[in-house]
């Protein structure tokens, strides 16, 4: 899953710590979950980055997934 912030010129002052909470809501609600494996919350990591954004395909073909049967 990957989240932006901060990318319209009227977004909040804590936009940036706003996504930090989603982060960290991310971590809770993971932990929720168990694997059904070997029956323990599930643990994931996140990650952030700041600085300038760039969007767009790399490389020749674009991947497309699909949820539908």
């Amino acid at each position: 899953y990957m989240a932006a912030t901060g990318l319209m010129s009227d977004s909040p002052p804590s936009h940036a710590l706003d996504l930090i909470e989603f982060g960290k809501g991310m971590i809770r609600a993971a932990s929720e979950v168990t694997d059904p494996v070997t029956g323990s919350p599930l643990r994931i990591r996140v990650g952030v980055h700041t600085g300038s954004v760039m969007s767009g395909i790399v490389g020749a073909c674009r991947a497309r997934v699909s949820a539908s049967k």
